[in-house]
């Protein structure tokens, strides 16, 4: 699936990635995130919601929206996590 990337300031210097994906978060986007090895919980799938934990990240979006926000475990390598998860979500489609 193609992406775009945004970087969002926020106060106090800090900051959010938001990726911006070519198509909507489906139940085929969550099924394949679980393939990839993300933790998904039934219970937010329920409410409409995305909470995706896995690779060190935690990804968040409604579902039928076409963003994900994205926020890293821990600050470490966070340049290396980004690159792998835009890998994973460059083979969902």
């Amino acid at each position: 699936m193609e992406f775009s990337k945004t970087e969002i300031k926020s106060c106090c210097g800090g900051s959010s990635t938001v990726l911006t994906l070519s198509g909507p978060i489906t139940d085929n986007v969550v099924s394949q995130l679980i393939l990839f090895g993300f933790d998904i919980k039934d219970i937010f799938i329920k409410a409409g919601i995305v909470y995706a934990e896995g690779h060190n990240v935690i990804l968040t979006g409604p579902i039928g929206s076409n963003r994900f926000n994205i926020k890293f475990l821990s600050e470490k390598d966070v340049e290396q996590k980004l690159n792998e998860l835009e890998a994973i979500i460059k083979k969902i489609g």
